[in-house]
């Protein structure tokens, strides 16, 4: 059970996501998601390897956490800044094998993945086990030194099924999602934008 092949699976009719603050809109949610994830891939990314994620708020990075997810791979997602100041040390304590940026920057630490992919590609997810690790989250070291969570694919669906049940969600809603903290990124977003599968 792949956790963002689960929701790639419930989309709704004509999916998109809006920037809020911009109003930049991204149509085919699934295509973009299937081609970064075959991307990804073809930079010799396998399943289980951890890819540290330069997260900013934007379109872009909620593509990248689940193209890695749907490619296999573990998402560490991290403030952009904080991500590539200590690229070293998040590598060495996850064993990443590189940084995606929605922007060309470099790292002496770990090979850069820029940007995303599109176009009509017929790809697989990664089958993953529901107890396979998706997502490293950081805490946020208030009371000392970061700590890596592990979150599971089971986990991740769990979550994202009590929300859409506890706010009666359906397919065609619609939601305003707020960020304060980037590493909460997948369970709620993922939850408002694509909710329960539409109705056939």
């Amino acid at each position: 059970m792949n956790f963002a092949n689960a929701l790639l699976s419930r989309l709704g009719k004509a999916p998109h996501l809006v920037d809020g603050a911009s109003g930049a809109r991204l149509d085919d949610v699934r295509g973009h998601v299937i081609a970064s994830a075959a991307m990804l891939r073809e930079t010799g990314l396998e399943r289980g390897d951890r890819l540290l994620l330069a997260a900013q708020l934007d379109l872009e990075t909620v593509v990248a956490y689940l193209a890695t997810i749907y490619a296999g791979c573990v998402a560490v997602p991290l403030p952009a800044a904080q991500c590539f100041a200590e690229a070293r040390t998040f590598a060495a304590a996850t064993g990443a094998k590189a940084i995606w940026s929605s922007t060309l920057r470099e790292s002496r630490a770990l090979p850069v993945i820029v940007g995303l992919a599109q176009g009509d590609v017929q790809d697989r997810d990664v089958e993953a086990e529901p107890t396979d690790i998706a997502v490293l989250n950081a805490t946020s070291g208030s009371t000392g030194k970061p700590r890596l969570v592990m979150v599971s694919h089971a986990n991740l669906l769990a979550n994202t099924e009590a929300i859409v049940r506890s706010q009666s969600l359906t397919s065609d809603d619609r939601a305003i999602c707020n960020y304060r903290c980037i590493t909460a990124l997948a369970p709620a977003c993922c939850t408002l934008i694509f909710g329960p599968a539409a109705a056939s």
